[in-house]
């Protein structure tokens, strides 16, 4: 199976750009542009990688994340965000592997980190399920 990409954003424009480039890299993508979305995964769809904005309708991207973490506890999870103030919050909370700053100065790292955290969370699963 195809590693597998959660990308929670309520800019669509955002979310597909990223959306986009994950798939070019051979992922399976998951969209949410709002936090119910992301937290009613599909049980039965291993997610190998989050990225979620921090800036969302209705509740932080911290939030959702602590919530994701609680639910897969073992899946990286990248930050993005326009504001400085909550990428800094971001950053203090310890849920996330990386945070990025919208606009992004080079979308082509994040996707980078991203393709090589969710590989080794792959790569672990499937050695997981093999035991």
């Amino acid at each position: 199976m195809d590693p597998c990409v959660l990308i929670v954003d309520d800019e669509v424009d955002v979310l597909q750009m990223l959306a986009g480039e994950f798939e070019r890299e051979g992922f399976l993508v998951l969209r949410a542009t709002r936090p119910e979305e992301a937290l009613s995964l599909p049980v039965n769809i291993p997610v190998d990688l989050v990225v979620t904005d921090i800036m969302l309708q209705g509740t932080s991207g911290i939030e959702v994340a602590q919530s994701l973490n609680g639910l897969i506890p073992d899946v990286p999870i990248i930050a993005t965000s326009a504001s400085e103030r909550f990428t800094d919050e971001a950053r203090a909370c310890g849920v996330f592997r990386a945070v990025y700053q919208k606009p992004f100065g080079s979308v082509r790292m994040l996707i980078e980190q991203g393709v090589a955290l969710a590989k080794a969370h792959a790569a672990m699963r499937t050695a997981k399920e093999g035991a």
